[in-house]
């Protein structure tokens, strides 16, 4: 029950730490569903994550179908039967950059352009609730509504979890005049679960190195070194870089404090 993904370079716990006698392991705590067992080729056990039973939250590993399984095992040899489930509420997820599509384009040099672009997401939007509701009848095994058995309970299906991403960055000039996000997702009620939330926009983050100067200087023999990975050595790129630094020694007390009052006290200045 550890994070399974690399979220960070140590936020998580690799595979092959596991011991190898394991012939299988299941992987509980991270939500996206994996249910195939897949073979570790160094480890040679198999990995399987059943993820979680709902979505908990509107990322796109939650938007992936969501499955149990009935795992037989003989010995040591076993087999995993996958059982899809019906009852989950839909959720589908779509991330999209309005710059490049092309019904929105003609919209960015356009003045006042507020209303065409909310129709735009609007109409997108609705495909979403399409999606999501034949996913839904897809799960039930109905085709049509004649598919329906009167002595059963009526499939209507729950209202859906519907994400919008949009990027509106207009990296060729202009502008998108975006609606308030929780105003445009309120025109859904009664046809989405997440009424506050379907949209979120955002625009593309400017390279770090751009935007921020180092008084660091590599030399061009360098970073041509540093465009060929594979040639790179690290300690001759350290030791080029350190060359031209000044480095200061902090005093260890003062350090010490300034890091205590940091954490237990949340002093930003410290």
């Amino acid at each position: 029950h550890q994070n399974h993904h690399a979220y960070t370079e140590t936020g998580y716990l690799p595979e092959n730490f596991l011991p190898e006698f394991m012939d299988l392991v299941v992987w509980g705590h991270e939500h996206e569903c994996l249910i195939n067992p897949k073979l570790n080729p160094e480890t040679k056990f198999h990995v399987m994550q059943p993820g979680s039973s709902v979505a908990t939250s509107l990322v796109p590993g939650e938007a992936v179908t969501k499955q149990v399984a009935i795992v037989s095992i003989t010995g040591r040899e076993f087999k995993c039967e996958p059982i899809r489930l019906k009852s989950v509420r839909p959720f589908v997820m779509r991330e999209i950059v309005l710059s490049e599509e092309k019904g929105a384009q003609k919209f960015a040099r356009k003045e006042g352009n507020r209303t065409e672009v909310t129709r735009f997401l609007m109409s997108i939007v609705e495909e979403l609730i399409e999606e999501a509701n034949g996913e839904w009848r897809e799960a039930q095994g109905i085709q049509n509504e004649e598919d329906e058995d009167d002595d059963e309970e009526p499939r209507e299906p729950p209202l859906p979890l519907v994400r919008l991403r949009v990027e509106i960055s207009t990296p060729d000039g202009g502008t998108f005049e975006c609606e308030n996000p929780q105003r445009f997702s309120n025109r859904f009620v009664g046809k989405v679960a997440n009424v506050n939330d379907v949209v979120q926009f955002h625009r593309k983050k400017k390279n770090a190195s751009s935007s921020r100067k180092t008084d660091a200087t590599v030399d061009e023999a360098s970073a041509s070194r540093l465009a060929a990975l594979d040639t790179v050595k690290v300690e001759q790129l350290v030791r080029e870089y350190l060359a031209s630094q000044s480095l200061s020694i902090l005093p260890q007390n003062s350090f010490g404090d300034a890091v205590a009052q940091f954490i237990d006290k949340d002093d930003k200045h410290a």
